[in-house]
């Protein structure tokens, strides 16, 4: 399958969002609430995880090709949260991304039954211990894997829409019964939009240098954006530890 220009797009525009997401919560403290621009941010996770979905199935060819995808999102993985735990007391989501990539390789054709995850989220054991539970970052994989094995009509787009703000009410439930505050009902609150964008940017032309060549090089890009927003944090703090002896 050779490059489609739309998804490459879609990823990069992705990845900077999360950049912006990543600077306003780690240097800026902002929270995730519906007046602040990590509200707007939350798209990026539905997004990234659709087009991971749809672009797994391009290492599953071959198990040299799959496992050495493996390691390198595992080296990611390992890199990224020496930063992130150390912030947060939980795992980013690459980490989700790579269990993800570990249940691809074991189901494979089948994965894109598994959008219905969603619905086991208030008894996902990962809730907590990922920044991104595992049963919605599957679920999701699991349509972008759907949309690469065909084309989806209007009648399944509305459906899977109808699906994600269902599951929504589910997971308000479980907050409010399990106290569980992280606002991760803002991710599947965008779900719908971000299956939308992509699926329509499947079928279009869309090069803007910069923006492609950031979407074709995603996780290199995102590990870098790491290092240095956690600098920059690392420093900052340091400087202000030093203001206050």
């Amino acid at each position: 399958m050779g490059r489609i220009t739309g998804l490459d797009f879609a990823r990069g525009v992705a990845v900077l969002i999360m950049v912006v997401d990543h600077i306003a919560g780690i240097l800026l403290y902002e929270n995730i609430s519906f007046l602040e621009i990590r509200f707007a941010t939350r798209i990026a996770e539905p997004m990234f995880a659709l087009l991971f979905g749809y672009f797994m199935a391009n290492y599953f060819n071959s198990t040299t090709k799959a496992l050495m995808r493996l390691i390198y999102l595992f080296s990611g993985v390992a890199f990224v949260n020496v930063f992130y735990y150390a912030l947060f007391s939980n795992f980013e989501i690459l980490t989700t991304l790579l269990l993800c990539f570990v249940i691809g390789m074991i189901v494979r054709e089948k994965l894109k039954y598994f959008f219905v995850i969603l619905m086991f989220f208030p008894i996902d054991p990962t809730r907590g211990l990922l920044s991104y539970p595992l049963s919605i970052v599957l679920s999701q994989v699991a349509v972008g894997s759907l949309m690469r094995e065909r084309n989806i009509t209007s009648k399944e787009l509305i459906l899977l829409c109808c699906f994600y703000l269902f599951s929504l009410f589910l997971i308000e439930f479980s907050f409010y019964f399990n106290g569980y505050t992280i606002p991760l009902h803002y991710t599947v609150l965008f779900t719908p939009l971000a299956i939308v964008i992509v699926n329509s940017l499947k079928h279009v032309s869309v090069k803007i240098e910069p923006i492609n060549f950031i979407g074709i090089h995603a996780y290199e890009i995102y590990f870098i954006q790491y290092i240095i927003i956690s600098m920059i944090k690392l420093s900052i703090d340091v400087f202000s530890g030093a203001m206050n002896r």
